[in-house]
């Protein structure tokens, strides 16, 4: 049992980050939902529960499984989100790495690809969009999914990046709307 005021509980403060992040983008607040989901994953370090396998160890082992998912699920948020601030460069970085380390991670693939065409490297996400499709058929035998394949024709087709972005991230309505490109980047504001 945990005895400890909730504001000294890291697990809570991420929770209730990650809520305030969800309410700051439904209000159109895409930095301040940045920062609070940013902050929020700050807080992890290392495994989950890590250590204590040995008291009960089925426990800690489905517990720290479901909060490493919960983890994950806050990551591809937050990546979604740099994104939408414009830090494409940084997202790409990051994206990068994880693909790497998860090649058949289709969210993060399809994450990569979109970073890649919101920096402007077309030709690149079309390439990273065609070998992630035969990574996952040749490894699984299984088609890559209509969201890649929704991508792909997308960039083909010219969609661009900041409605691409917005529909990942699921914005709804006219509270936020896409700024004009600036210095070559795709940018977002609020438009509240």
């Amino acid at each position: 049992m945990l005895n400890a005021p909730v504001v000294e509980v890291d697990l809570c403060r991420f929770e209730q980050a990650v809520a305030d992040s969800e309410r700051a983008l439904a209000a159109g607040h895409l930095p301040e939902a940045h920062r609070t989901l940013s902050a929020a994953l700050d807080l992890w370090h290392g495994r989950p529960l890590d250590g204590l396998d040995g008291l009960d160890g089925v426990f800690a082992q489905s517990e720290s499984a479901r909060l490493q998912e919960r983890r994950l699920t806050a990551l591809e948020r937050r990546l979604d989100l740099d994104l939408a601030v414009g830090r494409h460069a940084d997202a790409l970085a990051e994206l990068a790495g994880l693909v790497a380390a998860n090649p058949l991670h289709q969210g993060f693939q399809r994450r990569h690809v979109l970073a890649l065409y919101c920096c402007e490297r077309t030709s690149q996400a079309l390439a990273a969009c065609r070998a992630a499709r035969r990574l996952v058929v040749d490894e699984l035998g299984i088609d890559a999914g209509e969201r890649l394949d929704s991508l792909e024709m997308a960039i083909l087709r010219g969609v661009p990046a900041e409605g691409l972005v917005a529909e990942a991230i699921g914005w709804e309505g006219p509270r936020v709307r896409p700024l004009r490109r600036a210095a070559g980047h795709a940018r977002y504001g609020s438009g509240l």
